[in-house]
């Protein structure tokens, strides 16, 4: 600047930074093990250490499907196949992404078996033996149940997780089996042993190991 006689120079300095990429903080689903066309609750935060404004991409490598692929939190649907699925968000400032990836698995599960119990261990002939099964299925399907027994007998209700069984007028050794299934036909079974006759039987059979009681 100057007045004719003197001059005066003014600078300013201006700091330039760099742009930093945003930070996703977290991405994960609800659950990593699905049955086919399952809905899935995604999750997710991020951030841009700038300031900018960002925006949110999510994409998989199975030909799901997005209700809002823009959402920091949408809901994915499993494809109709069995396979493990890729799941990428990517979050933008508009010049820089950062990307997180988390792997979800579609397919079915067979039932679980967490027991299978029985009243009494040995009954006499016809008598009555009060039989139960816990058993849970990872995708949350409903599940059916069916008694059978080795040496006959009966059972009131053999396609319910709890049951009576009336055992048969002859005396033997009999292994009592229940198998849990799914909606989509996947099955697990779990079987015990009872004796039938005079004399009650000490041991009890549960899964295939043998329990003294």
């Amino acid at each position: 600047m100057s007045d004719g006689s003197r001059s005066t120079e003014i600078s300013e300095t201006v700091k330039v930074y760099d742009n930093r990429p945003p930070v996703i903080s977290y991405a994960y689903p609800s659950k990593s093990y699905v049955d086919k066309n399952v809905q899935v609750q995604l999750y997710s935060y991020a951030y841009d250490p700038d300031g900018d404004p960002i925006t949110y991409s999510w994409s998989d490598n199975c030909s799901g499907s997005f209700n809002d692929s823009t959402s920091p939190s949408p809901v994915w649907t499993a494809p109709s196949m069995e396979r493990e699925c890729k799941i990428t968000l990517t979050v933008s400032d508009g010049e820089k992404i950062t990307q997180k990836s988390f792997s979800i698995k579609v397919g079915n599960k067979s039932p679980v078996v967490s027991s299978i119990r029985a009243d009494k261990v040995g009954v006499p002939t016809g008598g009555k033996v009060e039989l139960s099964v816990s058993a849970y299925d990872p995708e949350g399907s409903n599940l059916s149940y069916k008694w059978e027994s080795s040496c006959g007998g009966s059972f009131n209700n053999p396609e319910s997780n709890y049951t009576t069984w009336t055992a048969p007028d002859t005396v033997a050794i009999c292994t009592i089996k229940v198998t849990v299934s799914d909606t989509d036909g996947k099955s697990s079974e779990s079987s015990i042993s009872t004796y039938v006759g005079k004399e009650a039987n000490t041991e009890i059979k549960i899964q295939g190991k043998k329990t003294n009681l």
